[in-house]
């Protein structure tokens, strides 16, 4: 199973939501999931998890699981690449950045 081709990507599920980005997971999985096949994770620390051939988003801060497809085929069949968001300069009022990513980038704070 090739999850490789769905990473950077967002999927729209079976149940009409958005989720994404999809992003390779890395170990150690929460305790919940350590019966379960880990896909992929999303940018917010939330699962992609495999039960009886169906593909589950699991949320990390519920333990919900969500049916997003009923096959790893459809899965990857629902996955797009998610438009860029463009912003004028009005369009921002404020924004954090990463203090070591501003020295890094020579951005003063």
């Amino acid at each position: 199973m090739d999850i490789e081709e769905c990473i950077g990507k967002a999927i729209n599920g079976v149940d009409g939501k958005t989720y994404g980005l999809i992003r390779n997971a890395l170990k150690p999985f929460p305790n919940e999931l350590k019966n379960l096949e880990v896909l992929a994770e999303d940018e917010c620390g939330n699962y992609f998890v495999k039960i009886h051939g169906q593909v589950y988003f699991w949320d990390h801060e519920t333990s919900e699981k969500s049916l997003i497809s009923g096959s790893f085929s459809e899965f990857k069949s629902l996955c797009f690449e998610p438009k860029e968001t463009e912003l004028n300069d009005t369009d921002v009022i404020s924004s954090w950045i990463d203090p070591d990513v501003a020295r890094e980038h020579g951005i003063k704070q």
